[in-house]
């Protein structure tokens, strides 16, 4: 009496992993009632809700861009010249896009997964009331074939069988969920602040995101921090300086948040990965002491299931009484995990032509772009960059002047970062894959050009390798028959028959059939071939 304990899993084979980036450009029109624009100080672009039809051959996309814009109006001397305008709603940026999907092996039906977020946002002053915007979109996509491997896990029988085992650690992509929730608040502006005339700038960003699995659902939290920069009102009732306020967690100010992502496949023991950014954001003022925050958030969560198995490679009995089914298997292994908190520190100096620094006022930081990941002896190596934009009073002849700065790709003094994970079993070589989240960021004043940054971010490495496995996927035992039969027969093959089917039906072994009709066990079978079975002795 043979009982085998079988086990699956189920994993998800990447085919392709592209990485594509659709270029946006175009012109937006200030309104009539709005100042003409002289200079730009900064603009911002929030990428809304996307959507997405798969056809097999391309991905088309629909979505939309906010745009935000502060700017240096044309003015009479009396006048304040800092203004901002936001095209949203109805008046952002609307796009379609067609990409062309990675062409992968015929004859397989696989899955298509894509992600796309907003990697740059720039605007140029075309005439007093258009600006021309050229945005980039970026689009992973990745296709895959979902992989079942059974296997046994466990031999019980009275006869003497020795088994080998091996412990494998795949990972399977349960599911991947998207959604989106909206955030509202409302801010005092009170002393020593100044009232609000009018709001010219705003950036929100998530920080400090963390997520949780129960069944059924996933549920993320963390906080949305505000930055405001506004024309202040005075005593006097007439518009005064250029100020900001920050709402962040140093302060207590950040508007916290939590999103539920219902997914029926979702279970305690899964892990996840979450992403939150920001679809939109408005800023009010109907008081000059009161201000509004109205923020989109989206969110993407992909559920992992972590497997632990053990796998029988090896079953031998004595005297030909096992018959075994092997596969050979390639498996896509966790070799390890960590977590470590990075912090980035980088001193940035003002562009030459840039005023001297008197004030910050905002600065805000792209999310980190990831040029190397890679696993070295017992260690990973990351590096990437962060692009800032900073918006601040500088020296003027009479009265501080707003204006602002930028370090990104094309800049000379930009903030780059590397960094060594140690991770024991790592070896060079291996599949390392990194998860960066962003848990806030300020700047200090070192003197009149120049700042330092301090980042601090999460980050979450995951190192995963490839092995070939011959695993035993059944085992059958093959006992004397005692009741009589010819010493030899012949079996024409059927459609869909295979060794192990024949071997079971006959009870003989694989081999037995295999060395009786010159063929090799991994051989296929062909419908409608005699072949000979000897009986068993």
């Amino acid at each position: 009496m043979l009982k085998c304990r079988y086990e699956e899993v189920r994993t998800t084979q990447v085919l392709v992993a592209d990485e594509q980036v659709v270029f946006l450009e175009g012109e937006l029109v200030l309104p009539d009632d709005c100042r003409e624009v002289r200079r730009i100080y900064s603009c911002r672009g929030y990428l809304g809700e996307i959507r997405g039809e798969l056809d097999g051959k391309s991905l088309s996309l629909y979505g939309q861009v906010e745009a935000h814009l502060t700017y240096e109006g044309q003015t009479g001397e009396e006048e304040r010249p800092e203004y901002g305008y936001n095209w949203q709603g109805t008046e952002a940026i609307i796009f379609t896009e067609k990409i062309v999907l990675p062409e992968v092996a015929s004859g397989q039906n696989v899955e298509w997964d894509w992600d796309a977020e907003l990697l740059a946002f720039s605007m140029e002053v075309l005439s007093g009331r258009k600006v021309r915007f050229n945005a980039e979109v970026g689009v992973k996509l990745r296709a895959g074939v979902e992989k079942a491997l059974t296997f046994l896990n466990n031999l019980e029988t009275e006869a003497r069988i020795e088994t080998v085992k091996e412990r494998i650690v795949p990972e399977e992509l349960v599911a991947s969920v998207k959604g989106s929730k909206e955030v509202n608040n409302q801010y005092q502006i009170s002393y020593p602040k100044a009232p609000i005339a009018r709001i010219i700038g705003s950036d929100a960003k998530p920080v400090g995101v963390k997520a949780a699995v129960s069944r059924g659902r996933v549920t993320i939290e963390g906080f949305v921090e505000v930055n405001m920069v506004y024309v202040s009102l005075g005593a006097d009732g007439e518009e005064n300086g250029v100020k900001a306020v920050n709402w962040n967690q140093q302060n207590g100010g950040a508007l916290p948040f939590q999103i539920v992502l219902e997914e029926p496949k979702a279970q305690t023991e899964q892990v996840t990965f979450a992403r939150v950014w920001v679809e939109s954001l408005a800023l009010t003022s109907p008081h000059p002491e009161v201000c509004r925050v109205q923020a989109v958030l989206g969110a993407k969560a992909e559920l992992i299931n972590p497997r632990t198995a053990q796998v029988i490679v090896e079953a031998t009995a004595e005297a030909e009484i096992l018959d075994v089914l092997r596969q050979d298997c390639e498996v896509e292994e966790i070799v390890g995990e960590a977590e470590k908190v990075l912090r980035l520190e980088k001193n940035l100096t003002l562009p030459t032509e840039s005023p001297n620094l008197e004030e910050i006022l905002l600065v805000s930081s792209s999310r980190p772009q990831i040029i190397e990941c890679q696993a070295d002896a017992d260690r990973v190596f990351l590096e990437g960059e962060v692009y800032f934009t900073l918006i601040y009073l500088g020296e003027g002849e009479t009265d501080a002047v707003l204006t602002s700065a930028f370090w990104g790709p094309r800049s000379m003094d930009k903030a780059v970062f590397g960094e060594f994970i140690d991770l024991p079993g790592v070896e060079e070589g291996m599949s390392a894959s990194v998860y960066l989240e962003e848990d806030g960021v300020d700047l200090e004043i070192l003197d009149e050009r120049s700042v330092q940054v301090n980042v601090t971010y999460r980050a979450r490495v995951t190192v995963k390798a490839k092995r070939m496995l011959s695993v035993v996927r059944d085992c059958a035992l093959v006992t004397e028959d005692e009741r009589p039969k010819p010493s030899m027969l012949f079996y024409f093959v059927q459609k869909d028959d295979n060794l192990w089917k024949v071997a079971r039906r006959y009870n003989t072994t694989m081999k037995a059939i295999a060395d009786a009709n010159n063929l090799s066990e991994e051989e296929g079978l062909v419908a409608g071939t005699k072949l000979l079975i000897h009986k068993k002795r």
